[in-house]
């Protein structure tokens, strides 16, 4: 059974998400090769996989998902990547201005 998820419960499944992005591609040194422009495509990568039913080698369109129990469900665990994501470009673009300035 669903329940209503809390703020305290997303904000665990982004830090569970975060802990994960962590162990498959390393730490601040794999993240802090990346520029602004790198992380905003990954974030937009993780919204046009929410926003698009998964590539067709039948169809040549992109197909918009509509709403259903396994989109919705398809849709959240793409936002909690995103909001993964978000965090890690921050913290790296954090690092670099703090290095900048330490400089």
């Amino acid at each position: 059974m669903l329940k209503e998820l809390t703020n305290e419960a997303m904000l665990t499944a982004i830090v569970n998400e975060r802990t994960a992005q962590v162990e498959q591609w390393g730490g601040n040194d794999h993240d802090d090769h990346h520029n602004m422009q790198d992380w905003s495509r990954y974030i937009m990568k993780q919204l046009d996989r929410a926003r698009y039913e998964p590539y067709s080698p039948e169809s040549e369109e992109r197909v918009i998902r509509t709403f259903s129990i396994a989109n919705a469900a398809e849709f959240e665990a793409r936002m909690v990547k995103v909001a993964a994501l978000a965090i890690a470009a921050a913290q790296s673009v954090r690092r670099r201005r703090m290095a900048h300035f330490d400089a």
